[in-house]
This record gives structure tokens, sequence and C-alpha cells, in this order.
């Protein structure tokens, strides 16, 4: 299919996912609104038959009242309306005026059945003295007859005591005092984990379900900076773990922080977020009233891998997208069995263009890498007879190189590539700088293996990959040993020609181990000894004695720190017990002696010789932790000059001897790893000696038994029985030997 006609598919299919997605987001806002609308009208509803039924509750108490009242006045007496309406019934009371009487008012009389008095009588009658008008007698009033009052209650004492409060009250209980004053319980109010900023004095800005909500705002508006503030926010409450009810929240969290770091150009950290929540969903669900269905958790997978994909294509990790985008698909095909569902359809045509391109991408790349590696290797080939054309094709190489990182800038086996082209050109700090790169993309890719392992492991795993794919992540990572060897020795090569000469030997040593006895790492450390001992450098950084004095004398403005000072201590211990640098009764008395009598020793050599006979002391003494520090020291001291002394393995075979004495206390203190280690490493490195050297000889026996031992220590059976039979092929009069090797292939038998 042509590219124009892709792209109007892509284009059709696009717009036809955002026209549906408008007009769900249309449906769910219709929702919402009619949905809040009826729960206002029930809320109105409910609040309204509230305000009915406490009306009914006051009439209902005014009533009740009104009746207690009524009830007492009848138990009393009294009648409220007689005593209101006729306050003074027992006085007489009248209408008409007074008689007058000598222009006077005449007195009423007293009673109303009393007599008055005539005219006549009164004319004929003397004249009395003037006198104020009687009153009568007030009758009194009917006051009702009131019970006597209850006697005085007796005094007392009433202790009262209240029940302490383990947790602070609110403020709006206890007034705004309340806010300085402290607890009276030490034990603190409840609060979440960490706080997100200095000024979230309010608990709703600390709160995750507040904070994803407007982590959501922001990513609607497309501000992906201050979305990926608030995701980190909440995802902070749950550093250590996660309660069941907050893994969905959790996982969209890191699923929309990945979105907001793919738009920001963060590609390998929204690559990682997608993978905790990859592996949050592979190991657990979410505790809930109403838990997603299945359909809405395998669209959340597949949405999760297809931006862990897009992550890792910008970023150039071409296989883990590759793969990823895989998975996607497989979950677009199941969730496109359950529902008819359009956005499926276009779904899994985004994703498959999507693939087509990476897997078009990584052709490429690998087409690019094999011409290059041909052009390379036949220029190191060529050694140091490199002729102008050479240099073109070093150059042509280097030019094909940029053009494959330029597809995928983080693949290891590139960077190798390019860092021995490099080294090649001379230009050392590139090369360098590139090796330390592919390094550090080994190392991360061993990080994402543990994560899909972890996610392997989990109660609800992915489903696996095709054959194909699987395989090729196979090949990759088998291929990660020999990658990581030869960017080791590119960076250690780049760094000798940069005159880093103790960078260089930590990283061919570390190549070492990878290969141990490759022929060109050795060469390499031999000569960057021999530019060591040239140039007057440490390569160990150890305090070294002067060559005048017999012991090593250390200034008290110069002491040594941390291991060093526990080497001089286990040195100063061995001193005092009488060691005299004598070799162990585990080492070979026909063994030569490494410093020659006659000839005064290079600067280094007296310090590591030294270091070995007190450790060889310790050995005597029984004091085998001591005489490891001891072995170890001196196998880190400059024991390069040693290697110029009378033939070019002298120093090797010093080394040899320390390690295999080191060997012997290992394996007396029952550490059979760190025996079979260190029996190994000297093993390999005598194979580089010449086999007429005739002092090699009784030390490979001895590493042979001890390594034999230890492996079969360790159940390693099948591998202790050719140690035992490369031993007693050198040793056949060796009744030992011959017993311990049936012993083994015994145990090999029954295994």
């Amino acid at each position: 299919m042509p590219r124009t006609e892709r792209l109007k598919r892509r284009a059709a299919s696009r717009a036809s996912a955002e026209e549906a997605a408008a007009a769900q987001a249309e449906r769910k806002k219709s929702k919402s609104w009619n949905e809040s609308r009826f729960t206002l009208g029930q809320q109105m509803d409910q609040d309204r038959m509230a305000r009915v039924e406490i009306e009914r509750a006051k009439a209902a108490e005014k009533e009740a009242e009104a009746a207690k009242l009524r009830d007492w006045q009848n138990s009393v007496g009294t009648s409220p309306t007689s005593v209101t309406a006729q306050p003074h019934s027992e006085i007489a009371e009248t209408d008409e005026p007074p008689a007058l009487v000598n222009g006077g008012i005449a007195p009423s009389s007293a009673h109303p059945g009393q007599a008055q008095p005539s005219l006549a009588s009164a004319e004929t009658s003397p004249p009395r003295p003037s006198r104020p008008p009687r009153q009568p007698p007030l009758q009194p009033r009917s006051i009702p007859r009131l019970s006597p009052p209850p006697p005085p209650r007796r005094t007392g004492t009433v202790s009262i005591k209240f029940t302490p409060k383990l947790l602070p009250a609110p403020a709006r209980t206890k007034g705004a005092a309340a806010d300085r004053e402290l607890p009276p319980d030490p034990l603190a109010a409840p609060q979440l984990a960490g706080t997100v900023a200095p000024d979230a004095a309010d608990i709703s800005q600390r709160d995750p379900a507040w904070l994803k909500a407007r982590g959501d705002r922001h990513y609607t508006l497309r501000d992906w900076a201050s979305a990926e503030s608030a995701y980190s926010h909440v995802l902070s409450q749950f550093g250590k773990s996660i309660m069941g009810q907050a893994i969905d929240c959790v996982v969209a969290c890191y699923s929309n922080r990945s979105v907001c770091r793919i738009r920001r150009g963060e590609m390998l950290a929204a690559a990682a977020d997608a993978s905790e929540a990859l592996n949050i969903v592979c190991k657990a669900r979410c505790v809930t009233e109403f838990p997603k269905p299945e359909e809405a958790l395998q669209r959340a997978r597949m949405r999760l891998y297809a931006r862990r994909a897009t992550a890792y294509a910008a970023a150039g990790v071409l296989h883990r997208a590759t793969a990823d985008l895989h998975s996607a698909l497989a979950l677009v095909g199941a969730t496109e069995g359950m529902t008819a569902d359009p956005g499926a359809v276009s779904d899994r045509s985004v994703l498959t263009m999507d693939l087509h391109a990476a897997q078009e991408r990584e052709e490429a790349a690998a087409k690019l890498r094999q011409e290059a590696a041909a052009l390379v290797a036949h220029c190191a080939n060529s050694g140091e007879e490199r002729t102008a054309e050479g240099q073109l094709e070093l150059t042509r190489a280097r030019e094909l190189l940029n053009e494959c990182l330029g597809l995928q800038p983080l693949d290891a086996a590139t960077l190798a590539q390019r860092a021995t082209c490099l080294v090649l050109l001379y230009e050392p700090s590139a090369a360098a700088a590139d090796a330390t790169a592919g390094l550090a993309e080994l190392d991360a890719e061993a990080a994402r293996d543990g994560v899909e392992r972890s996610m392997m492991s989990g109660l609800f795993p992915p489903s696996p990959l095709p054959d194909e794919v699987r395989a090729a992540l196979v090949c990759r990572s088998d291929q990660a040993e020999r990658v990581r060897f030869a960017l080791l020795e590119s960076r250690g090569a780049a760094r000798a020609a940069l005159s880093q000469l103790q960078e260089a030997a930590s990283d061919l040593r570390a190549a070492l181990k990878l290969r141990p006895a490759h022929p060109s790492v050795l060469a390499s450390l031999d000569e960057i000894a021999r530019r060591a001992v040239a140039e007057g450098v440490d390569l160990q950084h150890l305090p070294l004695a002067p060559p005048a004095s017999p012991e090593p004398a250390i200034a008290p403005a110069a002491q040594p720190q941390g291991k060093e000072a526990a080497v001089v201590e286990a040195r100063a211990e061995a001193t005092e017990s009488g060691s005299t640098g004598e070799p162990a009764a585990s080492s070979s008395a026909k063994e030569p002696k490494v410093v020659s009598a006659g000839v005064p020793p290079p600067v280094g050599t007296r310090s590591a010789a030294l270091l070995k006979g007190d450790a060889d002391g310790a050995v005597r003494n029984g004091k085998l932790e001591q005489a490891l520090q001891l072995y170890g020291a001196a196998l880190q001291a400059d024991a390069a000059a040693e290697w110029l002394q009378g033939t070019a393995t002298g120093g090797l075979l010093f080394r040899c001897q320390c390690l295999a004495n080191r060997a012997a206390c290992h394996l007396r203190l029952s550490d059979y790893n760190a025996c079979v280690d260190d029996a190994t490493a000297a093993l390999t490195a005598l194979d580089a000696i010449a086999d007429s050297m005739a002092a090699a000889a009784p030390l490979r026996l001895k590493l042979l038994a001890r390594r034999g031992m230890a492996l079969s220590r360790l159940t390693r059976h099948m591998e202790a029985r050719d140690d035992y039979r490369r031993a007693v092929a050198l040793a056949p009069d060796d009744a030992q030997l011959r017993h311990d090797l049936s012993a083994i292939e015994k145990a090999c038998e029954t295994a």
C-alpha cells in the first residue's frame, strides 16, 4: 500500500475516532447534567419533607406544653378567667354619683344594708366636727392555700471523671483559642503520608482524590507540567504501599503521567511510569463495590502498552517498542471480540501501522550496523599497517554507525561498534563517551528484564509474546555479555590513550572477569602496568612504603582511612605476632622468590611482598580473617614493577600465589564461592605462563585441588570431577587425590 494511501486511511480513522470521542464526551456531559439535576430535585424534596416534619413536631410540642399548663392550673384550684375578669369582686361598686350633704359628698355606707340618716334628722342634729370619712374595712381576698416549701437539701461532694480524649477536638467545637492549644495527649492525629507543599495547610490539598481531579483538569487543558506535578503528588502518598481501594487511582496516575512525560520529551521516564502501572495491574485488582469489567481492564492495559511502546520508540529502544506493540495488538483483538466497538478497529489499525514503522526502522538499523561491522572488522584485522584506504573505510563506518544511531539512539551493540571505530580513528574521548553510554544502556536493559519477570510472576500475568519476538529478545539478552565485554575493552583502550591508567586498568580487569585469559586484554593490562611503572602511577591508590625502610612508616598527618587503615592495623598485628615474611605452609617451598636480592626492587614491590609475608604469618597463627585482608592488600598493591624483574611472568606468578593462598583461607572459612572465584582467576592467569616454567605446575595442582573441593561442597560435582581429574593427571601418585576423585565420581553417578 503506498504511503499516501496509508496516510489518508490514518487520517480518516483518526477523524472517525475523534468524532466518536466527541460524541461520547457529549453523552457523558448530558448524562452528568441530568444526574445532577435529578439529585438536586431529590435533595429539595427531602428538605421540604424535613421542614414539614419540624413544623409538625413544633405544633405537637406546643400542644403538650399547653396541656401541662392546664393540668397544673386545675390542680391548684384557680380559674384564670375568674381572677382576671373580676379582680375586686368582694368590693361593691356602683355607677350612681354620691349624694350631696351640705355642699359636700355624703359618705357611702360601709355596708349596703345599713340605713342612711334622713334630711330631717340631719338638720335637727347638732353639728359635729368635720373629720375624714370612715372607710369601710376591706374584705380579704380568697388566696389559695399553698403547700409548704420542701426542706433544704443536704450538701455533699460529687466526684466527676471524664474519659481522656486521644485526639484533639475540631476547632469549631472548642473555639478559636483551641487552635493554639496543644493536645493534652501526645498521640498525634492521623494524617496523610507526606506533605505535598509547604503551604498545603488544608487536608483537601493533600487528598489523593482531589489531587487527581486537579491533575485531570490540567491534563484536559494540555498543561502537561502542572498535570505531571499533581499526579506526582498523588503517587507520593503511596510511596511504600497501596491500599486495595486506591489501585485504580494509582494506575491511572501512572498512565496519565507517562503521557505528560512523553509530551515533555522525557521518554525513558514515561516508559518507567508505564512499566510501574503494568506491574501493579499484573499483581492486584482494585477492591471496590463496583469493580471494573474485564473489558475495561484489558483496554487500560492496552493503553499502557501503547504508551510505553511510544516512549521506547521515541527513545530508540526499538526491540522493546516492537514487543509492546505486539502485546497491545493482542489486547485489542481480545476487546474487539467482546464488544463491537468502532474505536477498537481504529486502535488496531493505528497500532498495526506503528508496528510496521518500528520494524522498518529496526531492519534499516540492522543493515547499517552489519555493513559498518564489516568495515571495522577489516580495519581492526589489518593491525597497525593501516593505509589511507583503511582510514576512509573507518570514516565510512563511523558515518554508517551515526546513521544507525539516528534510528536507534540507545542500541548498546551499535554504541560498542562505534566506540571500537573511534578508538581505531584515534578519538579516545568520543570512544569513552560511547562506551559509557552503552554500559548504562545494558544496565537499564537488565532492569527492564527484571520488571518483565516481576510482571510474569503476578496473579494476572500478561499474555505471552509471539515466538519470533520472544526469540529475538532472548537472543539479545544472550549477546549482552559479549557487548559488555566489547564496551569495557573499548573504554579501557580509550582511557589508556587518554593516560587515565587507573580507570583503564579497572575496565580491563572487569573485561577479564567476563572472558578470562583473553590474550588482547592481558596484553593491554601488561602494557598499562609497564606505563604505570614508567610514569610512577599507582594503579590501586595504596599507601606505599619508602624503599629504604624495612617496615612501612606512615606519618601522623597522612594516616590511612577506612580499608587501608584496617590493612595497616592487620600488618601491625602480624608483625607483633612474630611473622617474618616467610611463605606459608600452603605455598610450595620450591616456588621462586619474586623479589631478587641483588637488584633493588622498584617502587611498590617491597610493599606487596611484605604484605604477602604478613599474610602468611597470619595464616600460621590461625588468623584467617586477618590473612584475607592482607592478601587482598597485596593483590591491590602496585606489583607491576615486579613484572620487569627477570622474566615477564614473575609478577603474574606472585599474584597467582596470593590468590592461591587466599583461596585456601576461603576454603577453611567455608566461603566456597569466593574460593572458586580466586582459584579460577589464578588458573586463568597461569594459563598465560609458558608450560616450561617449573614453578607453575605445583601451584596449578594446589589450585585445582582447592577449587575441586569447593565445587564439591557446592554440589557442583561435574565441575569438581573435571578439576580432580586434571589434578590426578599432574600428580598420579597422590593417594588422597585419587580417593577424592572416586568419591566425587560416585556422587556424580547418584546425581
